[in-house]
């Protein structure tokens, strides 16, 4: 506001004494340069524009300066309500009373996917939240946002080795701010895919819960009761549910093996066009097409091996087409080997696969415990 103001006093003054004496300031300014400065003095013409500067002058300083004083009130008013309003919400915030969490409920099951390891199976079992949920560990390792609707889950184990994955859903704001999320904590409007992890677990343990079980979509397949049992999906879903992210594309089919310098050397077909390329042991599946080497008994005299051929697309990567390849069914791109661990002694060698030949004919069907031979 202080600019607008000076500007306004200095307009006017110059302003003023233009329009009120032109011929004083040409006689206090100019006269001087002139050897006879009455005979060189201007026009009554030229001391009227310098009036008519003057009151344009006054006019501008008048308007530009009503403009600058405006815009300062203007940002004094706003400055003023928006520390009130800033002083009204840290009132409120301390006036807030952290309710206690509440429970929303049991959150309905869609299904749970099985991996095998080195070290032996794991189950993820997946289930639908609120789109703006998250999970609880999210929450507790989040220090910048508190995260109000979240879910948990719990795994229970029973007699007869059987597991019991129930999930619900919580709401627990700890700020003012949360309250805002609270309608959009509930099922009923867009939901997303969370999961659980199960493991010390085998092939053939039953996976139940009391929650009702649904599809991706959220369609009710069963209704809520004690002990519905988990149906096992073929292809793990990624978060929004639209597209599966891990697949396993069954067992690759094995030509033989070979032992040398103490290392277990598998001989296998791989599919054409997939670009499959052979997984290391022990360590986690990377994306894209993999083989996937399950081995078991490395330190007896019996090694099992079942090579499973495995997509995954879990940071979205790759595309359609990559996945499509990624098949059995379309030929085989020939004799692959590839050693993954040292073994004791000469061990019988075992799969779940067929038996092949180079050409992939197919010499012994899948089955449990098939003897590989020698090549």
């Amino acid at each position: 506001m202080g600019v607008g103001i000076i500007l306004i006093v200095a307009g006017v003054l110059v302003g003023g004494v233009m329009a009120a004496a032109p011929r004083g300031i040409w006689w206090a300014t100019q006269s001087w340069k002139f050897r006879n400065p009455e005979a060189n003095e201007p026009s009554d013409l030229s001391y009227g524009m310098t009036r008519a500067s003057g009151v344009v002058l006054i006019c501008v300083a008048l308007v530009m300066g009503s403009v600058l004083i405006s815009d300062d009130l203007s940002k004094s008013a706003r400055e003023k309500r928006e520390r009130e309003a800033e002083a009204q919400q840290q009132a409120a915030e301390a006036a807030f009373v952290v309710p206690p969490p509440e429970n929303r409920g049991q959150l309905p099951v869609v299904g749970y996917f099985a991996e095998e390891y080195p070290r032996g199976v794991e189950f993820e079992v997946f289930y639908i939240a609120p789109e703006r949920s998250v999970q609880h560990y999210v929450r507790m390792s989040s220090e910048r946002f508190s995260f109000p609707c979240y879910t948990s889950a719990t795994v229970t184990r029973g007699d007869g080795g059987r597991v019991t994955v129930n999930a619900e859903l919580i709401w627990a704001p700890t700020k003012l701010g949360d309250m805002d999320e609270s309608d959009d904590c509930r099922l009923g409007r867009r939901h997303e895919i969370h999961s659980a992890d199960v493991d010390q677990v085998t092939a053939t343990t039953p996976i139940l819960t009391d929650s009702s079980i649904v599809n991706l979509n959220g369609t009710e397949i069963a209704s809520a009761t004690t002990g519905n049992a988990v149906p096992k999906l073929t292809e793990e879903p990624d978060a929004n549910g639209t597209r599966a992210t891990v697949s396993d594309r069954g067992v690759l089919p094995i030509v033989g093996y070979g032992i040398n310098d103490d290392y277990l050397d598998i001989s296998y077909l791989r599919p054409r066009h997939s670009g499959a390329r052979a997984g290391r042991l022990d360590e986690w599946p990377e994306d894209g097409c993999e083989i996937d080497p399950i081995i078991t008994g490395l330190d007896t005299g019996t090694v099992t091996v079942n090579l499973r051929l495995r997509w995954a697309n879990v940071y979205g990567y790759f595309d359609d087409e990559d996945d499509k390849k990624c098949v059995m069914g379309d030929g085989w791109s020939g004799v692959m080997t590839s050693r993954w661990n040292k073994v004791t002694g000469a061990p019988v060698v075992l799969t779940d696969g067929p038996i092949v030949d180079a050409d992939g004919k197919v010499l012994i069907p899948a089955a449990p415990g098939n003897l590989v031979p020698e090549r």
